[in-house]
């Protein structure tokens, strides 16, 4: 058996495209057993193949194990995009329960995109931007600066005291610029900006781009939301392009028959012997030997 396991845990993160269609053919219980064996890097890499409703319905069933802390640190690996698609499909209770397992910061950002579709610019947007009244003095802006290293974009964000955009600078303009003088006397007014509804396939043709690698999302009132980074829709189509291609030439024929059965086979081993180990109220046993416990608790 520790043969097997082994090569169910090589096969689900050396293939995790493969993988990722092999845990859909399984029942709920023991898919989400396998990905509460693994070390979560390799559970993340794998959910990230998974089809939304089945990887959501996963995370539930570990939610309520329970194994939300699991459940917890898998979502925290994936990017903000991908694990709001899986949360948003959660149902109220088990989506509240995860929430309350994140860490205080990937809380927030989630909280901040999940009321908006898919597929839209508020769905995908990075909430945590760098922004500034516009009265503030430049002095103290760059005090702010330096505090502010996570929420960096290589702009700055300027807004009225009700949160309205009003204007963009960038870092180095602002270093450049009198201690003295406001940050609005340096900033580009009417800094070309997204809808937070607007659909991401028309964001990407935004004549933003041209300009700028992050354009500022505001709701219907002109009020900041956050931004979106050119790299993030990059991503998103590298992304859609491998989940739209065919997945190999290994799946076509007898080989492929065969190959979906043996790697159903082993994981299903896995599913197994986690189920049985939750049976006896054992929180987390590997199913590997001393040695391999011991990597998979450095990995995790």
């Amino acid at each position: 058996m520790i043969a097997e396991s082994r090569l169910a845990r090589a096969f689900l993160e050396s293939q995790p495209l493969h993988a990722a269609m092999t845990l859909e053919q399984l029942p709920v219980s023991q898919a989400s057993a396998v990905l509460g064996t693994v070390p979560h890097r390799i559970a993340a890499t794998v959910l990230r193949d998974v089809n939304v409703p089945f990887a959501a319905e996963c995370l539930a069933h570990l939610i309520t194990a329970p194994s939300v802390k699991d459940a917890a640190a898998i979502i925290d690996l994936l990017s903000l995009d991908e694990a709001a698609g899986i949360v948003r499909a959660l149902d109220a209770e088990p989506r509240e329960q995860l929430l309350a397992a994140l860490s205080g910061s990937a809380r927030d950002a989630l909280v901040a995109i999940l009321p908006y579709d898919s597929g839209t610019a508020g769905a995908v947007m990075d909430s945590s931007v760098f922004r500034l009244a516009e009265d503030v003095k430049v002095a103290d802006a760059r005090t702010r600066l330096a505090r502010a290293a996570r929420a960096l974009l290589h702009y700055v964000y300027v807004v009225d005291r009700e949160q309205h955009l009003v204007g963009v600078l960038d870092i180095p303009e602002l270093l450049a610029a009198s201690a003295r003088d406001t940050v609005s006397a340096h900033m580009h007014r009417n800094p070309q900006r997204i809808s937070v509804f607007m659909p991401v396939a028309l964001v990407r043709e935004h004549a933003g781009w041209h300009s700028y690698h992050a354009l500022p999302v505001v709701d219907d009132e002109d009020r900041l939301l956050g931004a979106i980074r050119y790299q993030t829709l990059r991503r998103l189509e590298r992304e859609s392009a491998q989940r739209g291609a065919e997945p190999s030439r290994l799946t076509a024929g007898a080989l492929a028959e065969l190959f979906q059965l043996g790697t159903t086979g082993l994981v299903s081993g896995i599913a197994a012997t986690a189920a049985d180990a939750r049976e006896r109220d054992v929180v987390r046993t590997p199913i590997t030997s001393t040695a391999v416990e011991a990597e998979d608790r450095d990995a995790q």
